[in-house]
C-alpha cells in the first residue's frame, strides 16, 4: 500500500515509514501514527526530529509578542467566519480544508464518523485508551490501555483476542502502568500516587536527571491542584 501523502507534513510522511519498517522487521503494529506513540519505540530518532522542530520554530520565536500575535490570529479567524457568515453567498464546501479551514473538506476529520458510531447509526472500529476490563490479555481489568474497540451506540466492544506482542510488552505495560497511576492520582488528589506516575514513566526511567527535570516542570506547571504540587516530596529519594 502507498504510504498516504494527504495534507501530511514531512515528520507524518516519516513517522508512517517507521511504522511499516517496525511492521515489516516485526510482524505487527503496535502504535498508530501519532508522533507521541512512535516516538516511544524509535526515542533517539523522536527526540532528533523534536530538536529539529523547536530549532526552526525558536528562529522566530519572540517572547515580547507571541501573546500577541496569537490573538491577532484568533481574532482574524473570527473575522473571516463573521464575514462568511455575513454573506448571502454559498460557502465553499469541496475545496480542500489546507485551502479552505472555515469550510474546506476535511478526509481526516475522525469525529464524524465517531458521532455517527456513537448515535447507533453505524458500528466504527476505533483504537482508543480505555480500562482494560479484560480487552487486552496479562493487563488487570482497571489498567488504562489502547487497544482496538467497536463502538456502537453506548456499547464498547473489544476486539477479541488481544495481546501485547515481543519485544513490546515491556514498554507498552510501563506506558499504561504511569497512565493508570496518573489517573488515580487525579481521582484521587494524591501526591505520593502523582510522585509514583511520574517514576513509572518509562524514558529516563530513575535517572539521575529526571529529579531535576521534575523540578523544573512543577515550577511552570504552578497551577496544579496543591494536592498534587505535594508528588514533590517524594520525587527526591
Amino acid at each position: 500500500m502507498q504510504i498516504t501523502s494527504y495534507d501530511c507534513k514531512e515528520r507524518i510522511r516519516e513517522g508512517l515509514q517507521k511504522l511499516v519498517d517496525i511492521y515489516r522487521r516485526f510482524g505487527t503494529m503496535v502504535f498508530s501514527s501519532e508522533g507521541d506513540g512512535m516516538s516511544h519505540i524509535l526515542w533517539s530518532w523522536g527526540l532528533e526530529k523534536q530538536q529539529q522542530s523547536l530549532s526552526r520554530r525558536l528562529k522566530d520565536f519572540n517572547p515580547d509578542t507571541i501573546a500577541a500575535d496569537s490573538l491577532r490570529r484568533v481574532e482574524q479567524k473570527f473575522a473571516d467566519f463573521i464575514a462568511v457568515a455575513a454573506s448571502s453567498a454559498e460557502p465553499d464546501w469541496n475545496t480542500p480544508i489546507a485551502q479552505n479551514p472555515l469550510f474546506g473538506v476535511d478526509f481526516s476529520e475522525i469525529s464524524v464518523p465517531i458521532i455517527r458510531a456513537l448515535s447507533g447509526l453505524e458500528t466504527m472500529r476505533i483504537t482508543a485508551s480505555h480500562p482494560n476490563r479484560g480487552a487486552v490479555r496479562d493487563f488487570p481489568d482497571n489498567a488504562a490501555l489502547e487497544y482496538t474497540m467497536d463502538l456502537n451506540g453506548k456499547n464498547i466492544i473489544p476486539v477479541e483476542n488481544q495481546y501485547i506482542p515481543s519485544p513490546f510488552k515491556g514498554l507498552i505495560t510501563s506506558l499504561s502502568e504511569h497512565q493508570t497511576l496518573m489517573a488515580d492520582a487525579i481521582a484521587q488528589q494524591d501526591g505520593r500516587l502523582f510522585a509514583d506516575a511520574l517514576e513509572a514513566y518509562p524514558m529516563n526511567k530513575f535517572s539521575a536527571d529526571r529529579v531535576p527535570f521534575f523540578y523544573r516542570m512543577f515550577e511552570i506547571f504552578s497551577d496544579l491542584p496543591p494536592a498534587l504540587q505535594q508528588a514533590k516530596t517524594y520525587i527526591q529519594w
